[in-house]
């Protein structure tokens, strides 16, 4: 509901989150990633997207140990989008990743100073690596320690 058209007195007041206005950017913010907006722009009071004179600094869960959460979060952050229920909360997010791995590689570059590309890159391919017996990868590297 727009400020304009509630009574003073009124509690019905919706504000838009991040998620729904990176949605929302306009044509020319076609590429920009959702971490890039969250981290880099702002709406004035006029509704119009800005680009901040200092970058804020953005926070996310980071899971590392469930694949489907890690994938989710990884599209959502370094993947373009648009509606973010059909591209990435759906099965979707799986072909996504693994056509946009090179590209989230990158984005997870500009926002993690600590990241070391190799051992991610290992953890990534490992998870994805199928298991005869069940076991998970955890489990198989403690019995060699």
């Amino acid at each position: 509901m727009e400020k304009k058209e509630l009574a003073g007195a009124s509690k019905d007041i919706w504000l838009m989150n991040k998620v729904e206005r990176y949605e929302i950017r306009p044509q020319e913010m076609e590429y920009v990633l959702l971490a890039q907006f969250v981290a880099n722009y702002y709406t004035d009071k006029n509704g119009e997207y800005k680009k901040s004179p200092v970058p804020k600094v953005i926070r996310y869960r980071n899971y590392m140990t469930e694949l489907s959460d890690f994938k989710r979060e990884m599209v959502l952050l370094h993947v373009p989008f648009r509606n973010k229920e059909a591209y990435v909360l759906d099965q979707n997010r799986f072909l996504t990743y693994g056509e946009h791995k090179v590209a989230i590689f990158k984005g997870r570059l500009e926002f993690e100073s600590d990241m070391d590309m190799t051992k991610l890159m290992e953890y990534c391919q490992s998870m994805c690596v199928p298991q005869e017996d069940g076991d998970t990868l955890e489990e198989e590297s403690e019995e060699y320690v």
